[in-house]
């Protein structure tokens, strides 16, 4: 009873070109890009609610869209892993002396390169242009998530019409830490329902799992978290 659409992001997957192809995006690109993406959804599934699922870079890129655009909003939202780093939502001295440490390390890089070879450096999945790392810069040097006009996507969060699925895993220590994260996401308030992995609090088939940031889509070991996210349904 469900269609599932999957696409790649902008120089990412089979979507060309890519960063190390010589291809260039920003930050902004990626976020209105999700209107296409939800538009072709709707044309395609007129029937069907739309849930929209984003893990790390579509899941904020999507609500920063859905967020400023509260009317093109899906039905429901998963946000798998999702954060994005600045001071004002990391309690953590430790950990935001390493975001920092990482950040200068990596749009140093890419300013002098061009692009960041995320794969050669094991940083990520697919290599990223100077360009869109820019946002990196704007979050944890100027404490600022927003578009290129400077409105807040933050701000705007508190108006998302949508439920949100908020899931996170102890075993992401850093990129997604959920102390950190919990903190960024909890403006939408009372629609954002929380699927934490690995705690005491966790559902006894959950608590034995700590999958880090990348595991928690590609790990099969994950099944039951993909389980727990299946049977989430706010629309009834």
């Amino acid at each position: 009873g469900m269609n599932v659409l999957c696409f790649d992001a902008r120089g990412h997957g089979e979507s060309a070109p890519t960063a190390a192809q010589g291809g260039q995006w920003t930050y902004q690109e990626l976020v209105e890009d999700t209107d296409s993406v939800v538009r072709f959804a709707r044309e395609r599934f007129p029937d069907f609610h739309l849930t929209v699922m984003g893990h790390s870079l579509f899941g904020h890129t999507a609500l920063a869209w859905f967020a400023q655009n509260p009317e093109s909003a899906p039905d429901a939202f998963v946000a798998i892993a999702v954060n994005i780093w600045g001071r004002r939502w990391e309690p953590s001295i430790l950990r935001w002396s390493r975001k920092v440490s990482v950040a200068s390390l990596l749009f140093g890089f890419s300013r002098l390169n061009g692009s960041l070879p995320a794969r050669k450096l094991r940083v990520g999945s697919m290599d990223e242009p100077h360009s869109y790392l820019n946002h990196l810069y704007r979050s944890v040097f100027l404490g600022k998530w927003d578009d290129a006009n400077g409105n807040s996507y933050h701000d705007a969060l508190k108006d998302l019409p949508c439920p949100v699925l908020h899931v996170l895993s102890v075993g992401d220590r850093w990129i997604a830490d959920p102390e950190s994260s919990r903190n960024f996401m909890g403006v939408i308030g009372t629609r954002r329902a929380e699927l934490l992995i690995g705690d005491r609090s966790s559902p006894q088939e959950l608590r034995d799992l700590q999958p880090d940031h990348m595991e928690i889509v590609t790990d099969p070991s994950c099944q039951p978290i993909w389980d727990a996210i299946a049977r989430w349904n706010p629309l009834h």
